[in-house]
């Protein structure tokens, strides 16, 4: 669990690079989904988010990650947006970039079973967010 409204960086994903640059999706649990039921103002303004760095180190550490799901509002860390909104363009740019970011997941449950996800996004015309259905299959 990271603090309220914490950018997060490198050094906080370097220490699971290992299951991170084999991966082709990885779920970061800030630990959201209880606050997300009690606090719903805390939730939606005062949850961590990634900074541009750690983005940058994904692109560049973990080259077979597709997708990123999260279980806060946003990629970004919505009480720093000024410096961390561009994480979202650094992972979803670039010619043919097919990187799915999930945000807003329930990852609540334990997923050491975890062995596949389905990731169904509505894919509407000239949108580029929207909604989508994930579906976990655990042993």
């Amino acid at each position: 669990t990271m603090e309220d409204e914490q950018v997060v960086m490198p050094e906080d994903l370097a220490p699971h690079a290992a299951a991170i640059q084999t991966a082709d999706l990885a779920l970061l649990r800030f630990g959201a989904g209880p606050i997300r039921r009690s606090d719903k103002p805390r939730f939606s303004q005062r949850m961590p988010g990634l900074g541009i760095e750690a983005a940058q180190w994904i692109r560049r550490e973990c080259p077979q990650l597709r997708a990123l799901g999260l279980d806060v509002p946003s990629l970004a860390c919505i009480a720093h947006l000024d410096e961390t909104m561009r994480a979202h363009n650094v992972l979803l740019e670039g010619e043919g970039c097919r990187f799915l970011v999930i945000e807003e997941m329930d990852l609540e449950r334990d997923l050491a079973g975890l062995r596949e996800v389905r990731v169904n996004p509505w894919l509407v015309k000239d949108m580029d967010s929207g909604p989508c259905t994930v579906v976990g299959v655990i042993d």
